[in-house]
């Protein structure tokens, strides 16, 4: 069941630039660099990526410099829209500064393995907080009541957004053990 999914995706977006979906939307995946439809090898990894990440690679969209989500980092891939306004075959949409001119950043990968620390962290955090709250049947046997349920569900949504937080401030250099540094103050301390 999975082997077909796995041909498909990759294929359709090696061969036509992306899946029925995107063409029904009006987009196309092309390679950031060429403009060119992704080979079948970066279509592969950009789809494994995907699979792994799941939502949470989508976050990265609304905080990255081309728009781009982590599976689109990783396979050096770009989602333009097609035709939007007739003028011109594809477009992307203009680059946001992420970065203020005034600061120093982390490098990417630290700031990834801090996120991921607070990501761990808040999982152990939701596990301790939320036992006290369900039965033994509901953590054990997952046969949880009507308001176990919904009380789960509403303590997963809410996980979720600090998920989000956590990966939207700390790519943007505000998370603490990450943070972003004034040039005023990195100018002091070679003062110094």
């Amino acid at each position: 069941m999975v082997t077909p999914i796995f041909i498909l995706e990759p294929g359709l977006v090696a061969t036509m630039g992306g899946t029925i979906g995107h063409q029904l939307l009006g987009l196309k995946i092309q390679n950031r660099e060429t403009g060119a439809n992704l080979n079948i090898l970066f279509a592969v990894i950009r789809f494994i990526v995907k699979s792994i990440l799941g939502l949470p690679s989508f976050i990265f969209v609304l905080v990255t410099k081309r728009h781009q989500a982590i599976h689109d980092m990783v396979s050096s891939s770009v989602v333009v829209i097609k035709n939007p306004t007739g003028e011109h075959e594809f477009a992307e949409q203009k680059e946001r500064e992420i970065y203020q001119q005034n600061f120093v950043y982390p490098v990417w990968y630290w700031r990834v393995a801090i996120m991921v620390i607070y990501s761990l962290v808040s999982i152990v955090l939701f596990n301790l907080i939320m036992s006290p709250f369900l039965t033994e049947d509901c953590i054990v046997n997952e046969l949880c009541t009507s308001f176990e349920f919904v009380f789960l569900l509403f303590a997963f949504l809410i996980w979720l957004a600090i998920i989000a937080a956590i990966m939207v401030y700390g790519w943007i250099g505000k998370l603490f053990g990450a943070r972003r540094k004034s040039l005023d103050h990195t100018a002091n301390q070679n003062d110094d």
